[in-house]
Formats: C-alpha cells, structure tokens, sequence
C-alpha cells in the first residue's frame, strides 16, 4: 500500500493523478492512498485541542523535522508540542484499521524526515521512498507514465482527500483547522523553513497577545 504525499501533484505536473496510481500498481502495490486524508483527521484533532485546552502556546506535531529540531535545540519548549500523530502517521494507522494490520505501508513524497518516521514507527510505517527514487524505479522497470491507460479501479482508496490535500502549502494546516474550530480570535501563526522557524522560537514564552496561540511549523520549505 502507498501513502502519496499531497505534492506529488507539482512532482508529477504532467501526469493524470490516474496515471500514477496505475504505474504504482505496475510496481505490484495493491493500492494507493493519499496521505491527506490523515492530515484531515489531523487538523480535526488539532481544532478540538486548541478548543479544548487553557495551554497558552501550541506547535504543531505535523512537521517532524521541527519536532526534532525543538526536542534538541528548543528543549524548553517541547512542552508545548501537541504530541498528536503526524499525518503520515494517522494516515498509516488509518489504513491499518481498514485494510488490516498486517499491510505494508511505503510513504512516497519529497520529505527525508519521514525515514526517521519509518524507523521510529515501524509497526505504521515500513519504508520511506522519495519522489526522486520513485521516478528512478519507473524508468528501470520501463514504467512510462504517460503512456498508461488507467481503468476505472485506479483511484485512490479509500476515498479521495479534501482539505488535506493543502498541508504541504505554507499555511496548508491552519486552513484545516480553521474549517473545523468554532473559535474566532485565536492566534494561527504558518512558518516554513527551519531558518524561520529559530527565530520566531526567539522569546516566545515572552510574547503576550491576550489569545492563545497555535504555530503550524514546516521545516522542509
């Protein structure tokens, strides 16, 4: 099984989202599913913790490169990451739950970080490919993609994803949690860039707004 990262879309900009789907299959995976549909469920929970919680601060778990940069270099402030499940990582759980515990997962995206995933998480996900290598096994198993006629079973499975399908876009998340949170005055704040990311850390636990404040960190743009 195949968790395709939303970006494949820019990665693959002149091939039918069929296309790939039936070439990834060519490769002898059952099926493929977007990893947008655990980012959903991922802005779902995040809503109705920012909801639910007195906590002045949260940051996002999505992003584990910037998880891993707090927890080393931010120490003080890994208290305020939300410890949700990346959306790579619901979306294995979500497949498992599915189609069974006993699938092979492969996450294909742009992201290296997720290789530490797979070997963090390995009762999720079993490997970690990129888009590059992705593109290098087509060629050696003379895979070309636009020559592919799909039929009507190549689509993603379960069902296509919404919403999620923005996350890897600077401020991708925070629209997801928007569409589910019924608070109005809070503080979202989107970063990219690790770069961007250490400064804004810089006197964070100083800053006083008079609402809480969420930060949607990618360290991979």
């Amino acid at each position: 099984m195949v968790s395709l990262a939303p970006s494949f879309i820019s990665e693959f900009q002149d091939i039918a989202p069929e296309q790939l789907i039936a070439g990834l299959k060519k490769l002898g995976f059952y099926g493929v599913s977007e990893t947008a549909l655990g980012a959903e469920q991922v802005s779902a929970a995040s809503a109705h913790l920012f909801e639910s919680s007195s906590q002045p601060i949260m940051i996002s778990s999505a992003c584990p490169t910037v998880v891993e940069f707090i927890t080393k270099y931010q120490t003080d402030l890994a208290k305020y990451i939300t410890g949700l499940y990346s959306p790579l990582l619901a979306h294995c759980k979500l497949l498992r739950n599915i189609y069974g515990h006993d699938i092979g997962i492969v996450f294909v995206g742009p992201c290296i970080s997720k290789k530490y995933e797979a070997d963090t998480h390995s009762d999720l996900l079993n490997i970690s490919i990129t888009f590059k290598y992705l593109k290098q096994w087509f060629e050696q198993e003379n895979i070309v993609l636009a020559e592919l006629k799909p039929d009507k079973s190549d689509v993603f499975i379960p069902h296509k994803a919404q919403e999620g399908a923005l996350y890897p876009v600077d401020g991708g998340m925070i629209a997801g949690i928007k569409a589910n949170c019924n608070v109005i005055t809070p503080n979202f704040i989107s970063i990219s860039g690790i770069g961007n990311i250490k400064k804004a850390l810089e006197n964070l636990e100083d800053s006083e707004t008079g609402h809480k404040i969420f930060l949607a960190l990618l360290g991979f743009l």
